[in-house]
């Protein structure tokens, strides 16, 4: 069985969505499963993922209710492997065969939790201040950075990490750092790896998850 598991929440962006599943089983040799949570969609979501149901490397769970980004802990549930990935159903990674090697070699750093990847925002193409997890004045974006919190856009936590926390239910915006309080309080570093890249092709008007 490979190491990484890949998970995706999704709500209402079925374009998106379908490109980046298309993208992904390209390189499906290199992880066990994607597991998709569909957040009670009320576009063509639940349909376009009729398409990936006899898939091998797909597990879909269509939920009844939106439980915002707390859904990820459906996805955490179904997951067994030693690494997830956790990717916004509108980020896709970049350079994929590449992640997996350089994730593992990153863990092996000392009580290292979890990894946050750098988003280039595909409206503006590049990275934005909201979605960087550092000082604003920091001018290299391409150095690892241990930080003290995440941007969950593109991001990947340990098995203890996401097998004993969960992510608490504000429905969106308050996740990412409440969990980081939580892993940082408990001793776990958070690092800012710019060579675990995604393209965010962020919706301008906003998004309920």
């Amino acid at each position: 069985m490979n190491d990484f598991n890949i998970g995706i929440v999704t709500f209402n962006r079925s374009k998106i969505l379908v490109k980046n599943l298309n993208k992904l089983t390209k390189y499906q040799k290199y992880f066990n499963k994607i597991i998709v949570v569909n957040n009670a969609s009320t576009d063509k979501t639940k349909y376009e993922l009729k398409k990936f149901l006899k898939h091998s490397k797909i597990k879909i769970i269509n939920l009844k209710k939106n439980h915002g980004l707390a859904s990820r802990n459906v996805i955490s549930k179904f997951s067994n492997s030693k690494y997830l990935i956790f990717i916004d159903d509108d980020a896709i990674i970049q350079n994929i065969h590449k992640i997996f090697t350089e994730i593992k070699n990153s863990f092996k750093k000392k009580n290292l939790g979890l990894i946050n990847f750098k988003i280039i925002d595909q409206n503006l193409k590049r990275v934005i201040k909201r979605e960087f997890p550092y000082r604003y004045n920091e001018k290299n974006l391409n150095k690892k950075l241990d930080v003290s919190y995440f941007i969950g856009a593109g991001f990947v936590l340990k098995k203890e990490i996401y097998k004993n926390f969960f992510f608490v239910n504000f429905f969106y915006g308050q996740e990412e750092i409440d969990l980081s309080y939580r892993l940082v309080k408990k001793g776990y570093k958070i690092e800012y790896n710019p060579k675990l890249v995604v393209n965010h092709y962020r919706d301008v008007r906003g998004r309920l998850t």
